[in-house]
Order: C-alpha cells, then sequence, then structure tokens
C-alpha cells in the first residue's frame, strides 16, 4: 500500500490475486464470514452488471463450490471455527448432486448457512468489542 505523491491517491497491490473464473470472487460472500455481502441485494447487483455463465440454473451450485476455498481458509486459521464443518457440507452436498458417494456423510440443510442465515462475528472485530 502507498500513497501516489503527485495525486495523493492511495495505491493498493494486492498480492493474493489470482486469474480465475468471475464467479470465483463471489465464494466469499456466501461464508459466515461476509454477513454483509450475503445480503441478496449484492448478488443481485452483481448479477445485473456481470450475468451468470452457462449453465445458468447451476450458479448456486457453482458459488457453492467457490465458497468452500474461502471456508476452509478462514477455518484454517481460526481453530475450532464452524467454517470447516460448513466445507465439508458443501462438499457432501456437490457431491450427492453430481458424483454420489456412499461412503460419505449426507448433506444436512439443518446446518447450511445459505438456508439458516447463520454468520459468524467477524475476526477483526474480537477483543474491540
Amino acid at each position: 500500500m502507498g500513497i501516489n505523491l503527485e495525486t495523493g491517491d492511495t495505491l493498493l497491490f494486492d498480492a493474493g490475486s489470482y486469474y480465475a473464473h468471475n464467479e470465483m470472487e463471489l465464494g466469499h460472500w456466501r461464508c459466515e464470514f461476509s454477513s454483509v455481502f450475503r445480503a441478496e441485494t449484492y448478488s443481485r447487483h452483481y448479477l445485473q452488471n456481470y450475468p451468470a455463465a452457462e449453465p445458468v440454473d447451476e450458479f448456486d451450485d457453482r458459488n457453492r463450490l467457490y465458497s468452500i476455498k474461502g471456508a476452509i481458509n478462514y477455518s484454517a486459521g481460526h481453530p475450532g471455527s464452524i467454517l470447516r464443518k460448513t466445507a465439508y457440507n458443501n462438499m457432501c452436498y456437490l457431491c450427492e448432486k453430481y458424483a454420489p458417494i456412499d461412503e460419505i456423510d449426507k448433506y444436512d440443510p439443518r446446518i447450511d448457512p445459505s438456508i439458516t442465515g447463520a454468520s459468524i462475528v467477524p475476526h477483526l472485530l474480537e477483543g474491540f468489542i
């Protein structure tokens, strides 16, 4: 991060960027730590500017898949976080739908935050409340 001395503009370089499908960035919005962006209005406005890719009817499944990365990353840094269970439950959902495997647990909609609306307090606020 820095300041352009000529214009006063703040410059930010995100070293964590990567090349991926444009819908990948919406995966984080689905996670429990992103309670603000999980509001339907954000996705609706995003999709007005960047329509869902084909097949359109699998948009929510792609979003669920893309959210797994954010959930696993968050849970790795926060031992005991519920997001690890969320990621696993999302994997179970996708396996049941696209590649059924009898030996894994069944998807449980009762613990799916996209259905229940469950969220967590962002870790950045811990200790400040």
